[in-house]
């Protein structure tokens, strides 16, 4: 395992008194260096499994893990944990037969959509040599109409879908269209004991959150992963954990194994929310590729992770062990769009800039004399030209602050300005964004310049003291 010799003599010349915590870095970065290798490689197979004649049928998740598919006495029982609340499900045929599956999702929102593409095999999935033939190697992808499943429930949903042979289906799930909110509790790291923990899980249940994000060190309090998990499910929201130093230095297998990857890039709306392992002080390669792969989107982007990539702090506990790693990390943040990285390695709640991004950090639940909170993030499909408040007090006289937006109250369409005036009666207030294209005859403020309908989703966060 190589060793970044050269920035620990920089960081020894510029202050010698960092010798002992040089020497602690350098055996925590020998001890655990193939350990993240190992990690990041492992979560390639989570979350994809083969299995029927001759393993010719194949389900995956991105992000997630496949648990199991069992033969049924009419379909395939597959069992799914997504590590995100809207993933993209793949389910490809390779045997000259039409198969049902019957396909188990937990830990999706519940209100998600279900629209499906269906085409041919790739090429390294023809087992079958009748697969090769014009009739299924050449069809082309086709949209369908999207799936209703059996069973919508907060913690399950179950949908049953037969996959013709030599045939791939994908299911790229996204939320309901996106009026309200969407909330995200992001919870620090040190909720050690249970105690902690049961206090941060009613905390994220008062918030409203629909999704709740752990950053690390919290697998103790439960014992193993699948308690953990247990605990976790019984909140009524849909959970995502970065890695801590505990999670990796224990059992690191199972933990992946309970929770799927930990290391993608997530959407709601065009708000990119990426997740990254970094609880060993340095990314791998395959790390450092997924994050200078990504495109760059249209909305904000977020960074969840344990410790902070943070250029020039050298070996700490506040920043990864190579400053190669973390400014060559960074730039790829910065041409993807992300501009807030929301870290836990500090035992106090702080905002600041740091090499262009805002930084914020979650003090740690078991540091003294710091409250605990959690970081709320609001996620809103804005209208043009309205304000976004907190309160009714942000808004213009005759306005009402509803999802977060100063918005024009109403009880019939006429009450509403613009083009197409159109009253949201349930919530009572106008509807002014475009919802398709076909809402766009000429460019305007709500439609882009080519008179499409732009949705450009925007984020706003708050701490939330508990």
């Amino acid at each position: 395992m190589a060793v970044n010799l050269q920035h620990i003599r920089d960081a020894l010349r510029s202050n010698p008194r960092r010798l002992a915590l040089c020497g602690i870095a350098l055996a925590f970065y020998s001890a655990c260096g193939d350990s993240v290798d190992n990690r990041f490689d492992r979560q390639r197979n989570l979350g994809s499994l083969s299995y029927g004649n001759d393993n010719r049928l194949v389900s995956s998740t991105s992000p997630g893990v496949i648990e199991s598919a069992t033969l049924g006495t009419d379909a395939w029982e597959v069992n799914v944990w997504a590590s995100a609340p809207f993933p993209v499900l793949t389910f490809a045929n390779g045997e000259f037969a039409s198969r049902l599956l019957r396909v188990n999702l937990r830990n999706v929102d519940p209100a998600l959509e279900l629209p499906v593409r269906i085409g041919a095999l790739t090429a390294g999935r023809r087992r079958d040599t009748r697969c090769l033939d014009a009739e299924f190697a050449e069809q082309p992808q086709v949209m369908l109409a999207p799936l209703e499943p059996e069973v919508r429930s907060p913690d399950e949903l179950t949908v049953s879908i037969r996959i013709p042979p030599c045939t791939e289906v994908v299911l790229d799930t996204s939320p309901s269209p996106l009026t309200d909110t969407y909330r995200i509790a992001v919870l620090g790291a040190g909720l050690d004991n249970r105690e902690r923990l049961d206090e941060a899980v009613r905390a994220a249940v008062v918030s409203g959150a629909a999704h709740v994000v752990f950053l690390g060190n919290l697998v103790s309090a439960a014992g193993s992963p699948s308690a953990l998990r247990t605990i976790l499910q019984g909140g009524g929201f849909t959970i995502g954990i970065t890695p801590g130093r505990t999670e990796v230095a224990g059992d690191w297998e199972a933990f992946q194994d309970t929770f799927g990857q930990t290391d993608f890039d997530a959407r709601i709306g065009t708000m990119r929310l990426l997740f990254m392992d970094s609880a060993s002080g340095r990314l791998t390669e395959g790390q450092l590729e997924l994050l200078e792969s990504l495109e760059p989107t249209t909305g904000p982007g977020m960074l969840f992770t344990h410790l902070p990539p943070i250029d020039g702090h050298g070996v700490s506990e506040e920043s990864w062990v190579s400053m190669l790693q973390a400014g060559r990390a960074l730039a790829a943040l910065g041409r993807a769009g992300v501009g807030t990285l929301v870290t836990s390695s500090s035992p106090e709640h702080v905002v600041q800039e740091r090499s262009g991004f805002e930084m914020v950090q979650i003090g740690q639940a078991n540091a003294r004399g710091v409250s605990p909170r959690l970081l709320l993030v609001e996620i809103v499909r804005p209208v043009p030209g309205l304000a976004t408040c907190m309160s009714v007090d942000d808004c213009r006289v005759g306005e009402r602050c509803v999802d977060s937006l100063c918005q024009l109250p109403c009880a019939l369409d006429a009450g509403c300005p613009g083009s197409r005036p159109s009253c949201d009666a349930e919530r009572g207030v106008c509807r002014i964004a475009c919802d398709a294209d076909s809402d766009c005859p000429a460019p305007g403020p709500e439609c882009g310049a080519d008179a499409y309908c732009v949705e450009n989703t925007r984020a706003q966060w708050r701490w939330q003291s508990y």
